[in-house]
């Protein structure tokens, strides 16, 4: 057994303790920055009046276009998403079906940004007309707990609909954790679109002290489990059964902070603007005394949840990104742990919940062989 796993986890421990005394200072923006800003600004304004002005139908459309566009003129990306494809599904889907999975994928992208552009115009009779809930009960339930709670997502779907959502449609009041993008002008405009929606965009660094208020406050803060992590940030868990470098900090917060995690996602219903809003039963942590290994475990347990929704939808999630980046040391086991070596009973549960919702619009993709 190795004790690599141990040591990042310590490694996320002394880099969390240190985003909590840190001071929030903000770096002075380049040149090339302040060059872009009003080009930038100008673009922004163009793309929102004219999105926001023709059928949401033909944007819609257009957006798809433009996302499939992409998967052409990004050589880089679209070889990415099919060595994704390849990795995760092994040769049990063919590669004529990883190539559409792909173009799917970045027609997907397309279709949220639009949607995203549109984001002031959300009203609460819109949502309830393109967006059909599932699994309530789930969100009650933890919210009846007064500690807020720890939604986790992924990018599938139109993930950005769901904190903005539960916003406008009265479930309570949520947030959106991730990474600051870049240039600024880019990050400023996204997050003005989310604050719109009253969702305020909690940056990963420093931002641990605004998750533990808004926590405190009895509010929802959303984290995405998919993201590729650097070493020493992130630990290794099973993704796909291959070893993925994950942030353990949604499972750190959850255990220190005894706060539930909610697993939820917005599922596209075919190539549509309708949505299904899923809630899942809230993913329990595991409670040993032993910090390292629960938040191991409890990581293990949400990437498994994740990978099961992408199965379920592999069109909607976000292959052009090198999950799979950051490597562990000569291909270590990234679970030497027992209690997982097999999914817990209640993943049974999560996944029969899922049947409920609907088959997946195409296949499911099953275990690579």
């Amino acid at each position: 057994m190795t004790d690599e796993p141990k040591r990042d986890l310590r490694a996320e421990k002394r880099f969390w303790r240190r985003e909590v005394a840190a001071t929030d200072k903000k770096k002075g923006e380049s040149l090339s920055d302040k060059l872009l800003q009003w080009p930038l600004r100008i673009s922004f304004f163009i793309l929102t009046f004219v999105f926001n002005t023709i059928p949401l139908a033909v944007g819609m459309e257009i957006g798809a276009f433009i996302g499939s566009l992409g998967y052409y003129v990004s050589p880089g990306r679209r070889r990415i998403a099919l060595e994704n494809l390849l990795l995760a599904f092994g040769h049990s889907v063919s590669l004529k079906e990883r190539k559409r999975i792909a173009r799917a994928s970045f027609a997907n992208f397309g279709r949220v940004g639009i949607e995203f552009i549109r984001f002031p115009k959300n009203s609460k009779e819109r949502l309830a007309h393109h967006i059909e809930i599932f699994g309530q009960e789930n969100f009650t339930y933890t919210a009846s707990l007064g500690k807020g709670n720890l939604a986790l997502s992924a990018h599938l779907g139109n993930f950005e609909l769901i904190a903005a959502t539960a916003n406008i449609m009265g479930l309570g009041k949520n947030h959106l954790m991730g990474r600051k993008i870049k240039p600024p002008e880019v990050d400023r405009f996204v997050s003005g679109l989310r604050k719109s929606c009253g969702v305020d965009t909690i940056p990963s660094k420093n931002g641990i002290r605004t998750v533990l208020r808004k926590l405190r406050a009895k509010e929802g803060v959303g984290v995405v489990l998919d993201q590729n992590m650097r070493r020493g940030i992130g630990i290794f868990v099973n993704f796909f059964g291959v070893a993925a470098s994950t942030t353990p900090a949604l499972a750190l917060m959850a255990i220190r902070r005894k706060v539930p995690i909610l697993p939820v996602f917005m599922i596209r219903c075919g190539q549509t603007s309708k949505h299904h809003m899923v809630f899942l039963p809230q993913i329990p942590t595991h409670e040993s005394g032993d910090r390292d290994k629960d938040t191991m475990i409890t990581t293990q347990r949400m990437s498994w949840v994740v990978e099961e929704v992408i199965r379920r939808y592999p069109e909607q999630w976000f292959w052009f990104h090198r999950r799979w980046r950051c490597r562990p040391p000569e291909e270590e086991k990234p679970s030497p742990v027992k209690e997982l070596e097999e999914k817990p009973a209640y993943f049974q549960e999560i996944s029969e919940y899922l049947d409920k919702v609907g088959p997946p619009q195409r296949f499911n993709v099953g275990p690579k062989t």
